[in-house]
């Protein structure tokens, strides 16, 4: 009798194990759910930064048009007036080129860890108004 008891496993160790299973199984959903979230959060912030760019490139033709009328009248002539732009556009360029990591570098990298590595305390400490 007693290897018979020896064999088989007492029921408090097949609920242990069947916790421990339901626990780390919400814990990985736990995970997918935050991964589900932090990328749409990047996502969004890349959809912003693409619409963000198009409203750009749409406003800089309009500025074109803008600054050749404007050039025209004061160089009397078209092709000094596109030559000018042109060269505003390359020193802008150059400008953007020079400053790059201090214009875009830090703030993505900002960006980018504020989405991927945020404390979520909002969520689990209770609300302290003060009146």
């Amino acid at each position: 009798m007693e290897t018979r008891e020896k064999t088989q496993p007492p029921k408090e160790k097949h609920g242990f194990f069947n916790e421990i299973k339901s626990y780390f199984n919400l814990e990985k959903q736990l995970f997918k759910l935050d991964v589900l979230e932090k990328m749409s959060k990047l996502l969004t912030f890349l959809a912003g930064i693409m619409v963000a760019l198009v409203f750009g490139g749409i406003a800089t033709a309009f500025l074109s048009l803008l600054l050749l009328n404007v050039f025209r009248h004061l160089l009397g002539s078209n092709i000094l007036a596109i030559a000018s732009i042109i060269l505003f556009f390359l020193l802008c360029s150059v400008l953007v080129f020079v400053f790059r990591e201090r214009l875009f570098l830090n703030f993505f990298i900002r960006s980018i860890h504020a989405i991927l590595f945020q404390k979520d305390n909002k969520k689990h400490q209770p609300n302290h108004e003060q009146s």
